[in-house]
């Protein structure tokens, strides 16, 4: 990673897999989720992860190919299993395909650009994408981790409250911006500090 003076990076790929990575989820199963269907958060968290991979890892091949595929408005459901949240290699990436109105090409030619990407020095936390999670979270709600229908912007804004400030302050970037801000006296960016 490239650094550059007053540019601050997220511990992980976005603010929700910040927000993912920690307690907050355990304080959101333990109020939406079901006891008796979640055995381990932790295992929860395992689960989510392993299912964001393959959506992650296509995203980067998009990015990295100059693809131009479209995952927004991408309906989780036609190719998530609601009772193991396994992802279906061939319909996700059909599913990406038709909703960017792409032809799509050879589908072992897609897995292997993926396989070719893949390595276990990737930190998961790095190549899922927060919303992916959060919508497979939509999905596991209902059945595997309990059995709720919440929409996606009311699982994100729940999250967010279930995230505390000390979750922050144990972050990267916040230590990043408290580095910058020691360097900057004249800016005070968290009035609590």
């Amino acid at each position: 990673m490239i650094k550059k003076d007053n540019l601050f990076y997220t511990d992980t790929h976005d603010i929700e897999t910040m927000i993912l990575k920690t307690s907050a989820l355990n304080n959101f199963l333990n109020e939406f989720g079901s006891l008796e269907k979640i055995n381990n958060i932790n295992n929860a968290r395992n689960i989510l992860l392993e299912a964001g991979l393959i959506i992650g890892y296509l995203r980067w091949v998009s990015e990295k190919k100059k693809l131009f595929l479209k995952f927004k408005e991408l309906e989780f459901r036609d190719f998530i299993d609601d009772e193991t949240l396994d992802v279906d290699d061939e319909k996700f990436i059909n599913a990406v395909f038709t909703n960017s109105n792409i032809q799509r090409p050879d589908l072992d030619d897609i897995l292997n650009l993926i396989d070719d990407l893949k390595n276990d020095s990737h930190d998961p936390w790095q190549v899922c994408c927060g919303h992916d999670l959060i919508n497979i979270l939509e999905i596991g709600l209902k059945s595997f981790f309990g059995s709720k229908m919440i929409p996606p912007d009311t699982i994100e804004r729940s999250l967010r409250l279930a995230y505390e400030y000390s979750f922050f302050k144990a972050t990267m970037l916040y230590n990043e911006i408290m580095k910058w801000e020691g360097s900057n006296n004249q800016y005070k960016i968290f009035k609590n500090d």
